[in-house]
């Protein structure tokens, strides 16, 4: 099957970038405020560092009585194959807390990096001029979060804040199909 999205040259995204920059510029107002709340709401990792305060301290706890039972074994006579079932089982929950605890950490620094990466986005959306926004390779990196190309060659520009801008065409959209003929 033919792939139906059009060719874009690299001057023509960074045409219709610069003027999806423009347009978010223009449209700042009252309502940014409340993107912030939203996105920072989103973005909070309050809960998700008490979860793994919890966890942490439930692996301790599971951890403390893993010590506590090869101690007893290494001085009380008893019977192994119940010692070996305990411990095993202690031993799986622990693990299981402890994969809990690095899920967690995980998704707490992907959320902080999020964040990082957003006041970054404010601070330089603060230092723009609508009037003379230019293409960089690291205003791009800095404002977009993603951006989308429809089988007519409009392009859909996701910001850092999430806020996306109706679909811009390019002046000259080339289709496969003109290509190949």
């Amino acid at each position: 099957s033919i792939c139906t999205t059009p060719h874009l040259s690299d001057h023509q995204i960074q045409e219709v970038f610069v003027e999806a920059v423009r347009q978010m510029l223009a449209e700042r107002g009252a309502d940014d405020d409340l993107i912030e709340d939203a996105l920072v709401a989103e973005l909070d990792t309050t809960d998700l560092r008490l979860e793994a305060d919890r966890i942490s301290a439930q692996a301790a706890t599971v951890g403390d009585a893993i010590e506590k039972l090869i101690a007893t074994n290494a001085r009380v006579a008893q019977n192994q194959a119940d010692y070996q079932q305990r411990f095993d089982r202690l031993s799986a929950e622990h693990a299981q807390l402890l994969q809990q605890h690095a899920t967690i950490l995980a998704e707490i620094t992907d959320l902080q990096n999020r964040l990082n990466a957003y006041e970054h986005y404010k601070l330089n959306v603060a230092e723009l001029d609508v009037h003379a926004v230019e293409f960089t390779p690291y205003l791009w990196h800095t404002l977009t979060d993603h951006a989308e190309v429809a089988t007519d060659g409009a392009i859909t520009f996701t910001f850092r804040d999430g806020r996306q801008l109706p679909k811009l065409i390019p002046l000259r959209v080339i289709h496969v199909a003109e290509l190949i003929s």
